[in-house]
C-alpha cells in the first residue's frame, strides 16, 4: 500500500476513486453493503477475504481493468493506472446500442 499511497497523488485531478476494503478490521458485512451502494458488489463478492492487492474497475461498467499487487512498482502502479484511465475513457466514448 505504501507504493500506491505515494502513486495516487499524481491521479489526484483524474476521474478516480481510491476505495479500500480493510477485511483484516472490519465487518464483512458493513464491507458488502458498501461494496453494493458503489455497484462493485460482484467484484467484492469474487475477492471477499482476500488481501494483498488493488483492483482497478471501471465503475460504468463494472469491467476489472487491472489487479496490482505489490510486486508492481511504483512506475508500473502509475502506468496501469493510466491505462485504466485510458480504457474508460475510451469505452464511455463509444456509442450505446439503443435499449
Amino acid at each position: 500500500k505504501p507504493k500506491l499511497a505515494r502513486v495516487a497523488p499524481r491521479f489526484s485531478m483524474a476521474p478516480v476513486e481510491f476505495v479500500e476494503f480493510n477485511f483484516t478490521i472490519a465487518d464483512a458485512a458493513a464491507l458488502r453493503a458498501r461494496a453494493e451502494a458503489l455497484g462493485i458488489a460482484p467484484v467484492y463478492d469474487a475477492a471477499a477475504g482476500a488481501t494483498g492487492f488493488t483492483v482497478l474497475i471501471d465503475a460504468e461498467t463494472g469491467l476489472v481493468l487491472d489487479t496490482l499487487t505489490q510486486n508492481f512498482s511504483e512506475k508500473a502502479m502509475g502506468d496501469a493506472l493510466s491505462r485504466a484511465l485510458a480504457i474508460a475513457s475510451y469505452a464511455e466514448e463509444q456509442p450505446r446500442a439503443a435499449p
